[in-house]
């Protein structure tokens, strides 16, 4: 393995003119997941649920029963403590990103004087590259929430939910002062025409699946995202499964109806685990690994066992969290390290 690092360490300039991206393991939720067979279906007048993304308290309502809301328009506002410190650590992620590029800059400017080493170099651009990869996960999140971050100069505890599609509101769930959890429903809107994907899910399945919860699809190499709404309580009489109504997240330019796409729901608690991408494992001498940087910008194949995975990352033992890799183009990290064994073969 010594002798793989040092063949590695001689093509790092092409590594780095190429762009391999580098990430850190992180922390991420994998639920159970079931493979079931989804027909797109388009309904009219589909009554379905709105949700909080966030936990938090309810302060004030927009809406009321029977009024019409248009796709955008403001549902309510929650006041939310996560939301104030996921605000206050975007921050103060922000101004230590702020700081370590400083501190890289000064270290590059030692380094072409050779007052510092690689050694010092890498450590800090590693240093920049963690900061980096948690404030952009913190920015999605905050931009899944309406947050704009750009400028964001203190720490904010308002969201406002937004009705996702227009329609008319049928009912409110939970009471105005009333305290609310991430994934809650607080009002149903009656949507005039949505498209949906209708899935037929096993008794034993079906009795564990909750409103929110996910399943995706892909339609002609076009991946639909979609969140369960309704479990109907009839058992389809041909299947003889319990059918379930997913709203698309999104509805793609070019849609066909009633056409049967192979599906996947995701469902149940979740367990949180250390995660790579999917996009970072490799199969390398019979063996699947991950590529991390060493000292000296090397690159060491690193043996992992995999646990489980989603459409985006894989649950991994091998790797320590925050630990750096190679998260894109492994299969170049990979040719060259081939190309340098055969080069320097004895």
């Amino acid at each position: 393995m010594n002798r793989i690092i040092m063949i590695i360490g001689v093509f790092i300039l092409d590594l780095a003119a190429r762009g391999i991206p580098i990430e850190h393991v992180t922390l991420h939720t994998f639920y159970a997941k079931e493979r079931l067979n989804a027909q797109i279906v388009q309904l009219k007048n589909a009554t379905e649920s709105i949700a909080s993304y966030i936990g938090g308290h309810i302060e004030e309502y927009y809406v009321a029963p029977a009024q019409k809301v248009a796709k955008g328009e403001k549902i309510a506002r929650i006041r939310s403590l996560e939301l104030a410190k996921m605000t206050s650590n975007y921050i103060e992620q922000k101004k230590q990103l702020a700081a370590a590029q400083r501190d890289l800059d000064s270290v590059k400017k030692l380094f072409e004087k050779g007052l510092a080493s690689m050694q010092q170099l890498n450590a800090q651009k590693i240093k920049v590259s963690k900061i980096a990869s948690s404030l952009n996960t913190l920015n999605a999140q905050l931009a899944t929430l309406g947050i704009e971050t750009s400028n964001l100069q203190k720490p904010q505890s308002q969201y406002l939910l937004l009705a996702h599609e227009a329609g008319t509101i049928a009912s409110i769930i939970k009471p105005l002062h009333a305290n609310v959890d991430a994934n809650e429903a607080l009002v149903t809107i009656v949507k005039n025409s949505a498209y949906y994907l209708k899935g037929f899910l096993p008794l034993d399945v079906a009795l564990k699946v909750r409103i929110g919860d996910k399943i995706t699809a892909m339609l002609a190499k076009e991946r639909l995202d979609a969140r369960v709404t309704r479990i109907l309580p009839k058992v389809d009489p041909i299947t003889q499964r319990v059918v379930v109504l997913a709203s698309l997240q999104t509805v793609p330019k070019r849609i066909f109806t009633d056409v049967f796409v192979e599906a996947r729901l995701y469902y149940g608690k979740g367990f949180t685990h250390k995660a790579v991408k999917r996009s970072a494992l490799s199969f390398f001498q019979n063996e699947w690994v991950v590529f991390t940087p060493q000292e000296e910008g090397k690159y060491l194949p690193q043996v992992v066992e995999i646990i489980t995975q989603d459409e985006e990352y894989i649950a991994i033992e091998g790797l320590e969290k925050e630990a750096p890799y190679v998260s894109g183009k492994s299969y170049f990290v990979k040719s060259e390290l081939l190309k340098s064994s055969i080069g320097d073969g004895d």
